[in-house]
């Protein structure tokens, strides 16, 4: 970081892009804070993610996502049986290029992958003077409440951890490492974020999820990490931008400020019920497992589209 701050500072480069890489989030945001000013009338920091639905199908299946890549609502759904299947191996890899190009090669995840990455978020948990123990009681508390909202404190309760501010600090330095991210409530009445009510977490990638599962034996639900999925989509579209829900008669599991809503129901039959806040919106859309219909989108074409 010292030697870009001397290349930009002496003039020596103009009009370019650099890739900063390394193996702690942390350290290069903390890196970025440095370079205030220096980064010319245009420039801004991109921070690159897990692939999203969208990125993955043009990495493994390039020819398809070109034929597809602008396509309708309604076009796509005459030619969805590809994307379902492509769905459902980027539910098994997540956007990891790593394990993606593992599985496409093998068929299969090697366990050796699953220990390199648990590795790597121990060791920059170690590296923060964290504590693994504590972490994986803390992960699997959210495992067991995943996409439920919770406060600090019932986490703290589901586990040895006895304090509520323990549970925040790891939440914060896991959001720091860019594997977890919070999900807040949006109070419509008022069109602002209350921080204080229950919030919901969510991983950035579902093989993170899958590793997790298999050190601390503990399975969660297929629809519950498809909404994970969706929360994770949305958040990388700027990953500088919070997620919001909202609950009006029941939950809704995404708001934008626009007033748009999004509402997972990973399941073979939709229902009124799963309408029931739609009034509230200008745009509400329910994603589903195959349902195709007015307002009703299969997540994996939603997923593609957006």
């Amino acid at each position: 970081m010292n030697m870009l701050i001397s290349v930009v500072d002496n003039n020596i480069v103009e009009e370019s892009c650099f890739i900063l890489t390394g193996s702690n989030a942390i350290d290069l945001k903390k890196g970025t804070e440095r370079l205030p000013g220096r980064r010319g009338k245009h420039g801004k920091d991109i921070f690159y993610m897990p692939l999203s639905f969208r990125e993955y199908v043009r990495m493994v299946n390039p020819m398809w996502f070109e034929e597809h890549k602008a396509d309708s609502y309604n076009k796509l759904r005459y030619s969805s049986s590809k994307l379902k299947i492509l769905f459902e191996r980027y539910l098994i890899t997540g956007g990891i290029p790593l394990v993606i190009n593992e599985y496409e090669l093998n068929k299969e995840i090697p366990n050796y992958i699953y220990e390199l990455y648990y590795s790597w978020i121990i060791g920059d948990i170690l590296k923060e003077g964290k504590n693994e123990q504590t972490l994986k009681e803390i992960v699997k508390s959210i495992l067991i409440c995943y996409s439920t909202p919770i406060s600090w404190d019932s986490l703290a309760k589901r586990s040895s951890v006895k304090s509520h501010l323990t549970v925040s600090s790891y939440f914060e330095l896991l959001s720091n490492l860019l594997v977890i991210f919070g999900c807040f409530f949006f109070d419509l009445s008022h069109n602002n974020v209350n921080y204080n009510k229950n919030k919901k977490i969510y991983f950035y990638d579902s093989f993170i999820i899958e590793m997790f599962s298999k050190k601390l034996n503990i399975s969660v639900d297929r629809e519950k990490i498809i909404e994970g999925i969706v929360a994770s989509n949305i958040k990388q579209k700027n990953i500088l931008e919070e997620v919001y829900f909202t609950k009006i008669k029941k939950e809704t599991d995404f708001v934008f400020r626009d007033k748009k809503a999004i509402e997972v129901k990973y399941q073979n039959n939709i229902s009124k019920e799963d309408f029931a806040n739609k009034g509230y919106f200008r745009d509400f859309k329910v994603l589903s497992k195959n349902t195709f219909e007015k307002d009703v989108i299969p997540v994996y074409i939603y997923l593609f589209m957006e």
